[in-house]
């Protein structure tokens, strides 16, 4: 009986502490919409324009009873990559999932990377042409966000694999 109650106090503090970590339970909810999001924008770009509708069903499915709104990527970190986000209110708390990021390409395109990953490698690359003698982001790393969100690989090769 002793194990029993030993067992049940130490799952009864771990659960508290994952809710007291993570805000609300609410927090696992996300983190799995978050990954819906991701695999649904991967699989969008291995299917192209046309697979968008079937790629993301999943993904509108779980969030219809939500009734979240969209944003175009108006929320950013650090200036040079800007996610995209789903974002709703439940009670009186607000809640987000980020859906996929856009960053500058080439000849000004907008290019979408779907993982934190891929963001922060553009990101670090951006950060480094800024800091480098010429001030700019170069066009090599406009070309790596064009390649990493047409899902092309990054070899060991390429003039800016030391960015990633």
């Amino acid at each position: 009986m002793r194990k029993v109650l030993i067992w049940g106090a130490l799952i009864a503090i771990v659960l508290l502490t994952a809710i007291t970590w993570y805000g609300t339970a609410g927090w696992f909810e996300r983190r799995a919409l978050r990954k819906q999001a991701v695999a649904s924008c991967l699989c969008e770009r291995r299917a192209g324009s046309n697979g968008k509708q079937a790629c993301w069903s999943a993904f509108e499915k779980a969030i219809a009873p939500k009734h979240a709104k969209s944003t175009a990527g108006n929320k950013t970190f650090c200036g040079f990559v800007s996610p995209g986000y789903r974002f709703w209110k439940e009670g009186d708390a607000d809640y987000e999932v980020i859906t996929h990021y856009r960053a500058a390409g080439p000849n000004g395109k907008i290019v979408t990377l779907c993982t934190r990953t891929e963001a922060d490698k553009v990101e670090e690359a951006m950060e480094k042409d800024l800091d480098g003698p010429a001030g700019r982001v170069s066009a090599a790393t406009l070309k790596m966000a064009e390649d990493i969100s047409l899902g092309r690989p990054i070899g060991e090769s390429s003039a800016w694999s030391s960015c990633l």
